[in-house]
């Protein structure tokens, strides 16, 4: 997911050492926030509202202001600023999508970029309506299969495929007590545990296997909640 908001790159950029400051952007065109907030604070330069603006705007001409509310969205908890967010980018022509003079961070695809933000943002209100439904024991299935068809179609577009994590994610994936969702997340690897052999297992073996179920965990889990979403839809408790 794209991050936005906070101070740790800003900061990050504003401490070089004798020689300047380095930075490593994993998943390199969904961290464009906090790789300009990097840039800004390595050029002693502030980094307020208006400077993202003008940085989206570098991305997508005319697009400025409509990307960084998308940014703020995903960042939040409102599940429909993240929906209207989302629809917005999906509705924008493509005499719209045209590349500014920052394109090269885009790889020159601005469409591909507002796809993926407008995954992002479906992924994260499909979670945060399950979330409500979770903590206040309301029925799940509606904002479950939300979230299943919003994720499974962002892992298709990314492929990634090892551990899933995200702040709440597990806790709130295990207030559904759903079977099929528990035996994935059973499986997750803790070093620092003492292993659970099976009959005939080698401590070797342990690792190999619990560091194949980590590397496999995404699909896994999407597998899981799938089948789980299915079942509650069918009208069957377990």
């Amino acid at each position: 997911m794209s991050n936005f908001g906070g101070n740790t790159a800003y900061e990050g950029g504003a401490q070089p050492g004798p020689r300047g400051v380095m930075d490593n952007a994993q998943t390199h065109c969904i961290q464009l926030p906090n790789t300009f907030a990097f840039a800004r604070g390595a050029a002693g330069k502030p980094v307020a509202d208006a400077d993202y603006v003008a940085f989206a705007e570098d991305l997508i001409p005319g697009l400025g202001e409509t990307i960084v509310r998308a940014w703020k969205a995903l960042a939040g908890s409102g599940p429909a600023a993240m929906r209207a967010c989302a629809a917005e980018l999906a509705r924008l022509p493509a005499r719209r999508l045209k590349p500014g003079p920052l394109k090269g961070l885009l790889f020159g695809s601005p469409r591909r970029f507002v796809n993926d933000l407008a995954m992002m943002l479906r992924v994260c209100a499909g979670f945060e309506s399950l979330r409500a439904a979770a903590e206040c024991r309301a029925s799940a299935t509606e904002p479950l299969g939300e979230f299943v068809a919003a994720a499974s179609a962002w892992q298709r577009q990314h492929g990634y495929e090892n551990t899933w994590w995200w702040p709440n994610l597990d806790e709130v994936l295990r207030k559904l007590d759903a079977p099929e969702i528990n035996a994935v997340l059973e499986t997750r690897f803790d070093p620092f545990a003492l292993p659970k052999l099976r009959p005939a297992e080698t401590p070797f073996q342990y690792v190999a296997r619990k560091l194949a179920e980590e590397e496999s965990n995404t699909p896994r889990r999407l597998k899981g909640l799938g089948a789980a979403w299915k079942r509650m839809a069918r009208g069957v408790n377990r």
